[in-house]
């Protein structure tokens, strides 16, 4: 009963989707909406943070390398308005400068491209859990 609430909850979830690459972001909207009833996607950053700034995000998917606010900086401007949103950081680089700061941004999750879909599934239940806890703890109804 309890799983059945959990992926009932990870569709309820709202997800921003930030990817610039058209044709990458057309694939994983299709794979994310099995998983997410309400995806938000950006093709740079300062689009990325317009739609966070508006409110309602439960969880962010970033790719590292977007336009002008790249992943770091968009990364840095959520945790300056809110802590605890759960972060994944998308990149096809193994750049260990970058993702050592990601770390002391407070980015939550990365995933390398190209994408391990059961590492996907995995990471993302673990990002839509805390996404809910976080919820129930300001009081909203889930």
């Amino acid at each position: 009963m309890q799983k059945a609430t959990q992926l009932k909850n990870l569709f309820d979830l709202r997800l921003l989707y930030v990817e610039d690459d058209e044709q990458a972001q057309l694939v994983m909207q299709r794979i994310l909406k099995r998983r997410f009833s309400d995806i938000v996607s950006a093709k740079d950053g300062q689009e990325a943070l317009d739609v966070f700034l508006e409110g309602n995000v439960d969880i962010a998917i970033v790719d590292m390398n977007i336009p002008l606010l790249n992943g770091l900086e968009l990364c840095m401007r959520i945790r300056e308005k809110n802590e605890d949103m759960p972060i994944m950081m998308i990149t096809a680089f193994d750049q260990s400068d970058c993702l050592l700061k990601a770390l002391e941004i407070g980015v939550d999750r990365f995933l390398f491209k190209p994408i391990n879909m059961e590492i996907l599934d995995r990471q993302l239940k673990i990002l839509a859990r805390r996404a809910i806890l976080f919820k129930q703890y300001l009081g909203v109804v889930v």
